[in-house]
């Protein structure tokens, strides 16, 4: 018998088992069944919620998101240099991929990124919103004098972005099992090196 749960929580529960089952089956192997297995309740219960798949496609996206969001919020609180934000940053890109190997699948699907003109308008907008907080940290460092007054804080916030989307690939078609850790940190560390203040 499954526990009666406010809304936002289902939601949130029912989008998790969905990451889940498209962590082991594919955005194409995404089915009520599956999830509400997951979740421990009918799958009636998952359409009070949501209407259809698309529309669980596009709560996937909105809690990739607010993730990414929420320990970027985070980051900007802790009391550590704005170089340290944007190490911690990648950091955790790698290990949020490495632990949902889902979202890959999401983002990189033909339904999202080469499907309805809404999921690639979003799914721009989202990259958009969170390389805007990236520019504001590289911005930082260059106010306190940690990097080149000449870089280019849009340039360093494209190429973090890329970095992550690499990292999200390789883990996407390996499985999850390659361990970039260690690449992704020197990757990390030569990159920063080229304008980092001497």
């Amino acid at each position: 018998m499954s526990v009666k749960l406010d809304t936002e929580t289902r939601k949130k529960q029912i989008l998790e088992a969905a990451l889940q089952v498209v962590g082991e089956h594919g955005l194409n192997g995404l089915n009520m069944n599956d999830i509400s297995a997951e979740v421990g309740i009918v799958p009636s219960g998952i359409y009070r919620h949501f209407g259809n798949k698309d529309e669980i496609i596009k709560g996937l996206l909105r809690l990739t998101e607010s993730k990414l969001i929420e320990h970027l919020e985070n980051l900007e609180k802790e009391d550590i240099p704005p170089v340290e934000k944007l190490k911690s940053l990648l950091v955790y890109h790698i290990n949020f991929l490495r632990k949902n190997k889902g979202i890959p699948q999401v983002i990189f699907s033909d339904e999202v990124a080469f499907g309805a003109s809404e999921r690639r308008s979003f799914l721009f907008s989202m990259i958009k919103g969170y390389m805007s907080r990236i520019k504001s940290l590289v911005e930082e460092c260059k106010q306190k004098g940690l990097i080149q007054d000449k870089t280019d804080s849009q340039v360093v916030a494209f190429a973090m972005i890329s970095m992550a989307q690499s990292t999200a690939m390789i883990l996407s078609l390996t499985g999850g099992e390659k361990d970039l850790g260690d690449t992704a940190q020197k990757a990390w560390d030569l990159f920063f090196g080229s304008f980092e203040k001497k």
